[in-house]
This record gives structure tokens, sequence and C-alpha cells, in this order.
């Protein structure tokens, strides 16, 4: 894999063949395995979270010039990443470690974009873990709680289109089939450490 990720500049008015305006890359480094991007809702963010180095990364400013404004560490083989709906938080799933990386990311001025650096409100603020929530089913027996047993692969959350996200509900797939689990409640504010997630099959 080369590890590079690309934001392209469309003009729709132009034909196929010059329908790029220009395009930006950034390096993520070779094996990075960068896997899945969103953008939020302000059209001029973006995130990315790469499998193998196991990182989400912060692209700004996308309609001037894009810019890396930040990268986090966050658990094992992130596979999902899901904005919540007022932008200030950012969920990732970590397939390999059975958790979700809960990432304060509060939006970013043109100003500020224009000045790249270290941004201290970018950061993981908690995680949530579907190990000891898949335990709490009773599916898989009597055993204790450890990291791998759970497998977050996709996510997503409700919006009820307010500004307030502490009544929205973050869902998660758990990639292996088992039987029975229950569905619980789950709220991404005051404290999504202590969340449950509501679980569903693939």
């Amino acid at each position: 894999s080369a590890g590079v990720v690309t934001v392209f500049e469309l003009d729709p008015d132009q034909p196929l063949e010059t329908l790029i305006v220009r395009r930006s890359e950034f390096d993520f480094g070779a094996d990075s395995e960068p896997w899945a991007a969103v953008i939020a809702a302000d059209g001029n963010t973006a995130y990315v979270i790469a499998r193998r180095a196991q990182t989400l990364t912060r692209i700004v400013d996308l309609r001037g010039k894009p810019s890396v404004s930040g990268a986090l560490r966050v658990g094992s083989e992130p596979t999902a990443i899901v904005i919540s709906p007022n932008g200030r938080r950012v969920f990732a799933a970590n397939w390999g470690d059975g958790t979700v990386s809960v990432v304060d990311s509060p939006p970013v001025s043109e100003s500020e974009a224009m000045n790249v650096g270290v941004d201290p409100r970018f950061k993981v603020s908690s995680s949530i873990d579907l190990n000891e929530a898949l335990v709490g089913t009773g599916v898989l027996g009597s055993i204790k709680s450890r990291l791998g047993l759970a497998h977050p692969r996709a996510l997503a959350i409700t919006d009820d289109g307010d500004d307030e996200d502490g009544d929205e509900t973050l869902y998660a797939t758990e990639f292996f089939r088992t039987p029975g689990a229950t569905r619980t409640p789950s709220r991404c504010s005051p404290a999504p450490s202590t969340a449950r997630v509501r679980s569903a099959t693939m």
C-alpha cells in the first residue's frame, strides 16, 4: 500500500477530462493502510483512519489549501469512523481490541486552518469498552472481559436535528455473529466512556 490520501478539487462544469482542478496528496507512510474517511457537516474538514498505523488524522481547509492539523493514536485496527451531528466528537471503532475511541474535535475556524499547528483541543478523550458490553449479554458464557473479544466493524449515530448531541445514540455492529445479544441505549455525552452501545450483528 502506498499509504497516500488524496483530496481532489473538482469543477462540475468542466468535461470529464478536466474535471479535476487540483489535487492535494498526504503521505501517511508506507503500509499505514488508510482505511476510511468522512467529511464533517461544515464541508471543510475531513477525518481519515489508518488501520495499520492505528491513527485518526484530521485534514482541514478542504475548500482552500488542504492541510493536516493533527493525528491521534487510537485503538488496534480502526475500521469505522463516524462524526456526531454537531461535529464536536468523532468516534473510531477499533476492530482489533473491541473498543470505540471517543475524540474531541472542536470546529476549526478559517484563520486557525491557515495557521496549521498542534491543536490541544483535538484529542482522544475516552474509550468505550465493547468487550465488557458483549460479556454482559451472556452469549459468550461465563468469562471475564478482555481486549479483543468484541470486533466492532461499523458505526452509525442518530441525529434528531438539534445542536445537542447528549440525546443521540451511537450504534456499533459486532463483526462475529452473537445470537441473542441484547440492545441497550448509549449516549454520546456527558460520559461516553461509561456508555453502553446498542449492538447489532452483521
